[in-house]
């Protein structure tokens, strides 16, 4: 049984164990959309919200008992990954397309809350969909786990909460170790890039509120001075002629997040470049990406190669063998 396969050689004390056996598997409900509230009734689980302490929602309509978990409760996502986290927040009611497991006394919840991520990680691998993949509370049931004593049990679970706790806080240093260095190094790229290396140079006002004062013997050009700028489009994705056989490399906004833009992953043809209006934007170009959300938008990456870009980027192209551009 592939579910099974990941059960390697558990100790010989341990028994085999279903989780039909030990505990309750309870669907959620599918309650009225149209009830949905923000600040009114209890708060509603839905996938999203599984992991989390607090919801995204609220019902606002009457209670569904049997709908009810408790904090500590092991909730499973039906649709999707297959997520497993324990509930976090107060008593709120279960919404479809997330279940609940609620272990016997035989079996600790914390445990089975570190244990069913595996088999459920093969049956996510295992399930063939060409949409989104869905599982059944049936499935979770017939899940087979490797089951030590109740005192074993509470004895992982009580160094799984430990040392887990001491990674969560360690990769929390980590990331904000990574955000102070990140600010910091946009901080040096500023610095040197309106101010120079000098720290001894003379200073004047720019008259660029952003830009505060430069180094009194620079000079304030606008890009469109020194530099081309434009940006380019996405040919007709229906239209064969344009991309099947391409060789000019065609790049969209997502190479923003690269260090530096040396490949491309798609290429238009001879004739999408012509009658699409397309630019040959030459290595040494800066790429900046004009739209798009979050961090996306405002990114900029230097390109190593020739190539030609869609409509949610913007290229310069220096004109002057004076000018440098940065990217930080």
């Amino acid at each position: 049984m592939i579910v099974a396969d990941w059960l390697r050689s558990p100790p010989s004390d341990w028994f085999m164990a279903r989780v039909c056996e030990h505990a309750v598997v309870l669907n959620g409900y599918p309650f009225d959309s149209e009830r949905f509230s923000t600040s009114d009734g209890m708060p509603l689980v839905r996938i999203r919200d599984i992991a989390s302490e607090e919801t995204e929602v609220r019902y606002a309509g009457e209670s569904v008992p049997e709908a009810v978990i408790r904090r500590g409760h092991i909730l499973i996502g039906m649709d999707g990954d297959f997520n497993v986290a324990r509930w976090k927040g107060e008593d709120a009611l279960l919404n479809q397309c997330v279940c609940c497991v609620r272990p016997r006394q035989t079996v600790d919840a914390r445990f089975l809350a570190y244990v069913l991520p595996f088999p459920l990680k093969l049956i996510n691998e295992f399930t063939y969909s060409t949409t989104v993949k869905h599982l059944s509370s049936f499935d979770v049931l017939k899940i087979r786990f490797p089951l030590p004593t109740i005192e074993a049990q509470r004895t992982i679970a009580d160094y799984l909460d430990r040392e887990t706790a001491r990674l969560d806080g360690l990769v929390t240093a980590k990331e904000r170790v990574l955000v102070l260095l990140a600010e910091k190094r946009r901080a040096l790229i500023t610095r040197a890039v309106t101010r120079g290396l000098d720290p001894r140079a003379p200073l004047r006002d720019s008259g660029i509120p952003w830009l505060g004062e430069i180094p009194a013997h620079w000079e304030i050009w606008k890009i469109g001075h020194f530099a081309a700028v434009g940006n380019g489009s996405t040919p007709d994705r229906d239209n064969v002629e344009y991309w099947s056989g391409g060789h000019i490399p065609w790049l969209n906004s997502s190479v923003v997040n690269q260090e530096v833009v040396s490949a491309a992953g798609q290429f238009v043809t001879a004739a999408a470049f012509s009658e699409c209006h397309l630019p040959l934007v030459r290595s040494g170009s800066v790429l900046v990406a004009i739209t798009g959300q979050g961090k996306t938008r405002g990114q900029a990456v230097v390109l190593s190669i020739d190539a030609t870009i869609n409509q949610h980027l913007a290229f310069v192209t220096p004109e002057c063998e004076r000018v440098y551009l940065f990217t930080g």
